[in-house]
């Protein structure tokens, strides 16, 4: 039975917000959502910068499975390694996933690209919960999440094949750990245990879905770079300061 009455409220709002979610309406996926600002195409690669702008995850995650194999950092138990080594293939994965799904955009390339952005989304938070609250719970989670992650991707998926897409399960997966993430800074006191660059990590994040929603605005303003491209960089930024810290750890 769970004591921690903190944890019991982090369970409460997931729970809470699951219901919520799955008691709404099938949400299938916009037709819409493949139309982008800046559809170039550049040296025969359609959506140029659009798939360009995927560099800095390659190049961060590249670095970052490095670090994590090199075994050299003063992480306190294994699960943190494996949660940050999963989160790092993950990044390096939505390079290349976004990258393809960007060079041909349709439900078909997306699922590759939602799937490596759900393994680094849920090891991460893996991550964070391992830092703040307890390894061994972050041991716990971490096969269940991805697992979890996974499922509600193909879930869409397939249902979509079938006619009805249904984004629910994958819009709770994506949205709710970061939703949580700032809860469990808070209440676990994130900044004593070393977890306050996460707050610039979600900076980074939240700036990446503002860009994202203002992705014609800001192309025809700036005429350079659209704000889906701009979303990439920023969110390639937070991935880097995940890197950046962890490797400014002191050796083990």
């Amino acid at each position: 039975m769970i004591q921690d009455k903190k944890l019991l409220l982090i369970l409460g709002i997931s729970l809470l917000a699951a219901l919520i979610l799955l008691s709404m309406n099938p949400i299938s996926q916009d037709s819409g959502y493949h139309q982008f600002a800046d559809s170039r195409t550049i040296v025969n690669i359609p959506n140029f910068f659009n798939v360009l702008s995927n560099l800095p995850f390659l190049i961060v995650g590249f670095l970052g499975i490095r670090l994590m194999l090199a075994g050299e950092l003063n992480l306190r138990d294994a699960p943190l390694n494996n949660a940050y080594l999963l989160f790092f293939v993950g990044v390096l994965l939505t390079g290349l996933g976004s990258g393809y799904y960007h060079s041909r955009p349709d439900n078909s390339s997306l699922l590759w690209d939602r799937l490596a952005i759900t393994l680094s989304f849920m090891a991460f938070f893996c991550a964070i919960v391992g830092e703040c609250i307890s390894t061994s719970l972050a041991k716990r989670l971490l096969l269940p999440l991805l697992a979890l992650g996974i499922a509600s991707v193909c879930y869409w998926k397939i249902t979509e094949s079938h006619g009805q897409g249904d984004l629910r399960p994958y819009i709770l997966i994506q949205f709710l750990p970061i939703a949580l993430i700032p809860l469990i800074l808070w209440q676990y006191d994130g900044k004593q245990k070393g977890c306050q660059y996460v707050w610039y990590v979600l900076g980074a994040y939240f700036l990446a879905k503002i860009a994202e929603s203002l992705d014609a605005g800001i192309y025809q303003y700036l005429h350079i770079i659209s704000g889906h491209s701009l979303k990439h960089l920023l969110v390639g930024f937070g991935t880097y300061i995940v890197y950046a810290t962890l490797k400014a750890r002191p050796n083990g």
